[in-house]
């Protein structure tokens, strides 16, 4: 979870001026679904899992995503969320990216994020390339 230094003003038209005041800081989500099987995404602990953090952000965290990014998509995965994004709000829609395995996530990422924030999400351990692997 990464968040943004993005914030917005609500559209409180019908307040007092003292009233009004600024949203929550919106965040950034980045999935990477590298390794992640069929049975590994639609079984019940899984799919229990997916539907409490919805419930967590539906409740609490209304119109705080900002981004939500999800990494080395296999081909599977596309097939379902062809079948799920029309039960998904229209303007949530917006704010998800699908980023294939053949493409190149630290392009899509670097659009939101510094090139040291990319380098830590996809490499967490601090190892960016093969060549700084201790032989």
């Amino acid at each position: 979870w990464h968040p943004t230094q993005k914030t917005r003003t609500k559209k409180n038209s019908g307040l007092h001026p003292s009233m009004k005041r600024e949203a929550p800081m919106q965040f950034m989500v980045v999935i990477n679904l590298e390794g992640f099987t069929l049975w590994q995404h639609f079984n019940r602990t899984t799919m229990t899992w997916v539907n409490t953090l919805n419930s967590i952000g539906s409740n609490y965290y209304t119109e705080t995503l900002f981004k939500m990014i999800v990494i080395n998509v296999p081909s599977y995965f596309q097939s379902a969320w062809a079948v799920v994004q029309p039960l998904i709000n229209a303007d949530t829609q917006t704010k998800i990216t699908l980023v294939p395995q053949t493409e190149d996530a630290a392009e899509k990422l670097g659009e939101y994020m510094t090139e040291e924030t990319v380098n830590h999400v996809l490499h967490p351990k601090g190892i960016r390339s093969p060549d700084q692997l201790e032989t």
